[in-house]
């Protein structure tokens, strides 16, 4: 029994001892690789222990040792396949709760589409939460002045000194500067936005002022997948 145990540490130990410098494990990268070593070591406990328990009865500890390599498999799969399980997931959820945001490792946001067809979602700008929907043909976050003054960002009508176009015609905004604006686990600081008159907007715009700043972001379907710099 205990020989099967030991030969199967010696191939996990075969396999650690290959890795390189570049992370690596014979060419196969660590992600894939760990898992695979794992799942020598439990293998060889479980074929010692069914064997140790069948013993003499041959027939049946080969039933058992493929009942419990087929769990361990699935296991391992689920595992080297969590990225795409874990998207595949996000789609669902999004197709069955419309608006739904879902916050991953490593910085990325995924949001799925409204009702209305726009992707709208809560942001923290300067600490306070407010609803926001994307906007990436503004150049600007674009906020409600209302939403602004629960900020502490008081202006007057000599403040309104940018002039911007909307679908209604020229207006003016009042150019401000956020000290923080979070999505998430994405988080940025002194991101430029635009204040709009009393009344003017009926929705925060998030606008490229913050949307450059991102690693990337992407609409895939109904989902729109906002990844930060760190992801």
């Amino acid at each position: 029994m205990w020989a099967v145990v030991i030969i199967g540490i010696a191939i996990a130990v075969a396999i650690i001892a290959t890795i390189t410098g570049s992370g690596s494990v014979a060419g196969v990268d660590l992600d894939t690789a760990m898992p695979m070593v794992g799942g020598v070591l439990i293998a060889s406990v479980l074929a010692a222990g069914t064997i140790s328990s069948y013993r003499g009865q041959m027939g049946e500890a080969a039933k058992a040792l493929a009942g419990w390599l087929a769990i361990t498999l699935v296991i391992l799969a689920g595992y080297a396949y969590r990225f795409e399980l874990s998207g595949i997931g996000n789609r669902i959820a999004g197709s069955v709760v419309p608006g739904l945001t879902l916050f991953g490792s490593g910085g990325e946001v995924t949001v799925s589409r409204a009702a209305d067809g726009h992707f709208q979602f809560t942001m923290l700008a300067n600490g306070q939460s407010l609803r926001v929907m994307l906007d990436t043909g503004a150049s600007s976050v674009v906020l409600r002045a209302e939403d602004a003054a629960l900020m502490g960002i008081r202006l007057q009508d000599s403040d309104y000194t940018t002039t911007v176009r909307t679908a209604n015609g020229r207006t003016q905004s009042a150019p401000v500067t956020l000290k923080t604006l979070e999505i998430g686990n994405i988080r940025e600081q002194n991101v430029r936005a635009l204040v709009a008159k009393p009344g003017l907007l009926g929705e925060n715009l998030l606008g490229m002022t913050f949307l450059e700043r991102l690693s990337s972001y992407e609409v895939r379907g109904d989902q729109l997948i906002l990844r930060g710099k760190g992801s």
